[in-house]
């Protein structure tokens, strides 16, 4: 459908082209017939020319690219730390194209940045460091956690400064089993042993990790339990 600008409609805009182009008229004498401008005439006959009739329809007059607002876009997300909805929403852009914006300029997460500051505190998907390993030894998981610490029957009031007894759980990165035990304490020679850890399996590297108490506001689940979990750097 044409514009409200427009002096003809998309039949006229045929007629003109093929004045022009079939029966051979001048761009002077079709632009005073149809009451427009040489530069219009020649466009609509060359595009008669080049496509035929399907040519003669209004074409989208959106623009393909807008500069100015890919920089406020980028700007509101630096300053404000907007998500794309807020931003669409603002600037009465799409949700979706706000968002290749973004992942355009390679602008992380706000659930991986500070809240304060915006500074990224949390590696990207492609940054993440691996520790998975092949090989059933190459790398054992013991994970320490302190249970027990009140007795049937009551506490200390009862029972005195009685220590309780530890859990350990061994887990071997190829094939993941979880073999736990008791263990009267909890220091390293003690959770090392090959007794706790599958027997048969040549070890390579132990990694060693004690945890003292449960946070409510922690991971979902134990780092030591997903193969595909991210660790932090470690010396």
């Amino acid at each position: 459908m044409s514009h409200r600008n427009s002096p003809l409609s998309p039949t006229g805009w045929l007629r003109l082209a093929r004045c022009v182009v079939e029966d051979g008229w001048p761009l002077r004498r079709a632009a005073d017939r149809f009451n427009v401008s040489v530069t219009t005439a020649k466009r609509w006959a060359d595009r008669y020319r080049d496509h035929g009739p399907a040519g003669m329809v209004d074409r989208s007059s959106r623009p393909r690219s807008c500069p100015h607002r890919t920089s406020r876009v980028v700007g509101l997300r630096v300053s404000r730390r907007w998500g794309p909805a807020r931003i669409g929403f603002h600037l009465g852009m799409n949700v979706s194209t706000v968002h290749r914006i973004l992942t355009r300029y390679q602008c992380v997460r706000l659930s991986w940045t500070d809240p304060a500051t915006g500074a990224p505190v949390r590696a990207r998907r492609r940054e993440a460091r691996r520790y998975e390993r092949d090989a059933a030894g190459d790398l054992i998981h013991v994970d320490i956690k302190k249970l027990g610490r009140i007795p049937d029957g009551g506490g200390h009031r009862v029972h005195s400064r009685a220590k309780g007894t530890r859990n350990s759980s061994a887990h071997r990165d190829a094939s993941r089993p979880a073999p736990c035990m008791a263990v009267p304490t909890w220091d390293t020679p003690t959770c090392t042993t090959p007794s706790m850890i599958t027997p048969g399996t040549p070890i390579r590297r132990s990694w060693l990790m004690r945890e003292r108490k449960p946070r409510p506001h922690s991971w979902r689940g134990h780092w030591l339990t997903s193969p595909r979990s991210v660790l932090p750097r470690h010396g």
